[in-house]
This record gives C-alpha cells, sequence and structure tokens, in this order.
C-alpha cells in the first residue's frame, strides 16, 4: 500500500486499519467492514453528494482493460435503471501459454456461461459493480458470509427487485471494456488434480486455503 501510494501521488488514498479477533474473522465481516466505511463517508458529504459507484474485485486481480473504471460510469450514467453492473471475467493469460487445456477448459465454461446470461443474469463474483444506495438499502455484504459473499450479495440485489417492471438488478456491463484478468493458480490446481477448470470450486475455499498461494506455478516444469 505504502508503495502505491508513493506511485500514484495523483490518487488520494484512504487506509483503514482494524485488528479483528478470530471469531470474527471472516471475509463477509471484513467486506462489510470496508464497504459500509465507504457508504458513511459518502452520506457524512451531505444530501447533494452524488451516489457512489462501489466496485468488487477480489485479491489476486491481474489487470483490467483501459476502458475498465470509464465504462463502468458511463452505463450507470446512461441506464439509471440499472442497480448493478457485472464485468467481463477472464483468466491469468500466462496460464494459457504455460497451459493449452487451461485455455481450452475454461474458454468451455465461460461459453457455457454466455448461454446461461443471455437465460438469466447469474449472480455476479470478483467483477461486480452497484450503486452504493442499492447497497444499502440490502443491507451490504452478510458479516457471516464465509466465502462467496459477492455472489451472496448479487443474489440479494437481484431478489429485492423480483417484480419490478421498471428496474433492472443486474446487468452485463460489456465484453471486453469490462474485463478483468484474475489468478488461475485455483484452475491450474484443479487441472493438476485431474479436474477440469471450472471444478475449481468444487472443494470450496477460504481465506486460510494458503496451499494454493504456496505453489510456484509459472516455474513448474512438466514432467518427462
Amino acid at each position: 500500500m505504502d508503495r502505491f501510494i508513493k506511485d500514484h501521488k495523483e490518487l488520494k488514498v484512504v487506509v483503514m486499519n482494524k485488528v479483528i479477533s478470530f471469531e470474527k474473522a471472516r471475509i463477509g465481516y471484513i467486506r462489510k467492514l470496508l464497504n459500509d466505511a465507504v457508504l458513511q463517508r459518502n452520506i457524512s458529504r451531505g444530501n447533494l453528494a452524488p451516489e457512489h459507484i462501489m466496485l468488487s474485485n477480489d485479491a489476486d486481480n491481474k489487470g483490467v482493460a483501459i476502458e475498465y473504471i470509464q465504462n463502468f460510469i458511463d452505463k450507470f450514467k446512461q441506464n439509471p435503471q440499472v442497480d448493478s453492473y457485472m464485468g467481463q471475467l477472464d483468466w491469468d493469460i500466462e496460464s494459457y501459454i504455460r497451459n493449452p487445456l487451461m485455455h481450452i477448459g475454461t474458454r468451455l465454461f465461460q461459453y457455457v456461461d454466455m448461454y446461461i446470461r443471455h437465460k438469466k443474469m447469474p449472480s455476479p463474483g470478483a467483477n461486480f459493480a452497484f450503486r452504493s444506495g442499492m447497497y444499502a438499502a440490502v443491507g451490504g455484504y452478510m458479516s457471516t458470509s464465509t466465502l462467496a459473499e459477492d455472489v451472496d450479495l448479487g443474489n440479494v440485489i437481484r431478489a429485492s427487485r423480483i417484480g419490478a417492471k421498471d428496474k433492472r438488478a443486474v446487468d452485463f456491463a460489456g465484453a471486453r471494456v469490462s474485463r478483468l484478468f484474475t489468478s488461475s493458480r485455483r484452475a491450474e490446481k484443479a487441472l493438476k488434480y485431474g479436474l477440469s477448470p471450472v471444478e475449481q470450486w468444487q472443494n470450496g475455499f477460504s481465506a486460510f486455503d494458503d496451499e494454493v498461494r504456496k505453489v510456484d506455478w509459472k516455474n513448474i516444469k512438466k514432467k518427462g
């Protein structure tokens, strides 16, 4: 964080510190603390303050499209009836080069997701933007969530608009311009154990799952 602040003096960075007991160390609770603090700072600006756009990414973000931020701003401005947007998610390009099976398997389940999206918008996860007013209306992240707290938030937002004719809970933010590249470490671990990339979440995961973080996937050499 210190290096980022030093390298980007043009940005105002607010750092929040809090000691959390082990019993409360759940991802839902942590994300709720951070996002509620952002919401409170915006409310403190007064009634004339514009509504915030809040953006949720995972910690293993590997990069985003050049138009990423501006695209979300434009989408919300142009479509006031939409509460939230799901961005396009892709995996680390370097992993595709290391392992063609990773590339083929990922593209296969992405195509299936694309088909599902045209039938029914899935719950957003690692690439999700939402209006601060909707976040406040549904109560934010569930503090008891130990995983998939971002998916839970998307489900709650969607449920809040059931039957609404003039509002859309979740929409797609567009191909390429909303793309985020995430780490392939879990997918590569799945392949290592004979599973497909879509099965990377099969056995669950948590903030305390250190095994997958300790492997240097870039330097793993194939046998034979």
